[in-house]
């Protein structure tokens, strides 16, 4: 009976330890894990990230390289009518001319018609003249009184012979002059339209030269053109391929912006997932976080903005070490629209207590996601990346994830 007890008794200690084993393990296996979750996840989104900015700075290159372009064929459009401008100009003072000298030959040829009149006018007066003279002449000698003896038988004084003769010399004198003054008004006729057809000529001739000097104008403004639409054409192109890489641009920071949604929700996830029990006990107290250096910007205003931190100014590649100790929930490098954009490289701990320091513009990072560190642990090194005219630390402490939540440094050293 004893042995049967003791066996009995043996077989409850081992149910009994068996079934404090199953409890145990699952209690462990139940435990919160130390490593934030999808930290994994968190590095592939940003590589991603990267690459995607990689891209889309260049494409904003091929973009600024294409306004380049399109404000070079703008300025050469720009000359272009400049020109055009200018010989309009030119082609509107020789039309003008043209105007002008046609008016001039019109009043020409209106001057030559009056005196081709005046001419046929004279010529006609002349023909009648020449007949009444031959008429006279005529009747002067049917009448037998064409002689000086004629008319001195035929006078009945001496007289009358003077009469007789100084009549018939005034006859001849009058029509002559009148003959005479109607050759002098042919000849002057004649010299006038003379030089009206020259006149005439020379105007047809200033025209014809003006009018080939419209004609290239014409010419010159049509090759102009031409050129303008080519240009036009051109940008258009250049226009149509800028559209398309900002098309780009956009498509590239949309996933950006998703990535970063992702991110920050996981970052979220990763600090409520913490475990305070992985973190290193310390005092309390914030260690400096730099191996040298002195502080080259403090915490306020500064510019006409509120600086978030103090600038510890220092050697490229100075140690950085983490102030408390802590898990890693940020470890990337910033870009526009991470909510890191101007820090550059950037490491971010989250403490014991929900407090959290930042440490930027780092070189180097040595730590990633769901690290845990001890303080004092060098995390890494400094640089001047990101937003930064200047090798420095740029060292935060906030009360919570967001930047609205920072607080000066210099009250917890």
């Amino acid at each position: 009976m004893d042995t049967l007890k003791r066996k009995r008794l043996g077989m409850r200690l081992l149910a009994l330890l068996l079934a404090l084993s199953l409890c145990l393990g699952g209690l462990w296996m139940s435990a919160p894990q130390s490593t934030p979750v999808q930290a994994d996840q968190t590095s592939d989104l940003q590589q991603r990230n990267q690459e995607l900015e990689a891209q889309r700075q260049e494409a904003q290159q091929q973009i600024n390289a294409l306004q380049e372009e399109i404000d070079a064929q703008q300025a050469v459009q720009d000359d272009l009518q400049s020109q055009i401008d200018a010989v309009q100009q030119q082609v509107t003072l020789y039309q003008q001319q043209i105007d002008g000298l046609e008016v001039q030959i019109q009043e020409q040829n209106d001057r030559i018609d009056s005196l081709n009149m005046q001419l046929q006018q004279s010529q006609a007066r002349r023909e009648e003249v020449k007949d009444l003279f031959h008429q006279r002449m005529l009747a002067l000698y049917l009448e037998g009184n064409t002689s000086t003896l004629e008319l001195l038988l035929g006078a009945e004084s001496y007289a009358d012979f003077l009469t007789r003769s100084q009549y018939v010399d005034s006859l001849a004198s009058s029509d002559q002059a009148i003959l005479d003054e109607l050759l002098a008004l042919e000849n002057q006729i004649n010299a006038d339209m003379a030089e009206v057809e020259s006149t005439r000529d020379s105007l047809e001739a200033n025209q014809a030269e003006v009018e080939s000097l419209k004609a290239e104008q014409d010419a010159k403004i049509a090759e102009l053109d031409g050129l303008q639409s080519q240009s036009e054409s051109v940008e258009a192109g250049l226009q149509s391929s800028q559209d398309s890489l900002l098309s780009d641009v956009a498509q590239y920071q949309a996933e950006i912006d998703a990535n970063n949604a992702q991110i920050e929700e996981i970052a979220r996830a990763n600090s409520s997932q913490v475990d305070p029990g992985t973190i290193q006990p310390d005092n309390g107290s914030y260690l400096w976080p730099c191996a040298a250096g002195y502080i080259s910007s403090y915490y306020g205003y500064r510019w006409g903005s509120m600086h978030r931190g103090i600038d510890i100014a220092a050697p490229a590649g100075t140690s950085i070490y983490a102030s408390r100790s802590g898990v890693v929930v940020v470890s990337m490098m910033g870009y526009s629209g991470s909510g890191f954009g101007g820090y550059g490289n950037v490491v971010m701990i989250q403490h014991e207590d929900g407090t959290y320091t930042m440490y930027a513009h780092c070189s180097a990072r040595y730590v990633s996601v769901g690290d845990s560190v001890q303080q004092g642990q060098v995390i890494a090194a400094v640089g001047s990346t990101g937003n930064s005219t200047g090798n420095h630390l740029h060292f935060e402490i906030r009360m919570g994830v967001s930047s609205s939540t920072t607080v000066d440094p210099m009250n917890y050293f």
